[in-house]
């Protein structure tokens, strides 16, 4: 069998938006967030995209459908920088 792997940003196109959802629980109860980081599939070659950024924000609603997105302003960046995969 074959699986595909897909990181939350496409270096194919000028833009990619996606979001990850969690909940408190999901996060622990002190709610601190030091890092952010995704699975690589070590088959697959290394790469790098510039002018990366991720913004965070808390929210209170916990249902999304029709593949809604919540808003973001550049008071949610959190960072911004190269995501690269090794």
């Amino acid at each position: 069998t074959s699986s595909s792997y897909y990181y939350p940003l496409s270096s194919m196109n000028n833009y990619s938006m996606s979001q990850q959802i969690f909940t408190s629980d999901e996060i622990g109860r002190e709610g601190t967030i030091y890092s952010v980081g995704f699975y690589y599939y070590t088959n697959t070659n290394p790469f790098s995209i510039s002018g990366v950024k991720i913004y965070m924000k808390n929210v209170t609603r916990s249902v999304f459908v029709n593949y809604e997105k919540e808003p973001l302003t550049e008071d949610n960046l959190v960072w911004t920088g190269t995501f690269s995969a090794d």
